[in-house]
């Protein structure tokens, strides 16, 4: 498989290979990309699941992933927080002098 993959939707792989297969050899040579999980919201604060880059409903399958090849699942969304605090006033300089040669 080559190319680049990408699913949007954490309910769809960015591959799928969904009959019945035996002896099969998948040779990943492009990329494939799970969908991230939405962060969280101020009434469900629990950021959601990624998906999956690669589904396979069958046994006897394998997956030589190739030196160009590569397969990341869609990171889950972060918890929601509030926001952080002002922070005080400051002054921060410094000054430094230097010859050059």
């Amino acid at each position: 498989m080559r190319g680049t993959h990408t699913s949007t939707n954490t309910g769809d792989a960015a591959a799928k290979i969904l009959t019945a297969a035996f002896n099969l050899t998948l040779e990943i040579h492009g990329n494939f990309y799970g969908a991230g999980g939405a962060g969280g919201t101020s009434s469900s604060v629990s950021g959601t699941d990624g998906g999956d880059a690669l589904s396979i409903n069958s046994g006897r399958v394998t997956v030589d992933i190739q030196p160009s090849g590569r397969i990341w699942g869609g990171g889950g969304g972060g918890e929601f927080g509030a926001d952080g605090s002002q922070g005080s006033a400051g002054t921060c300089q410094k000054r430094y002098n230097c010859n050059c040669l």
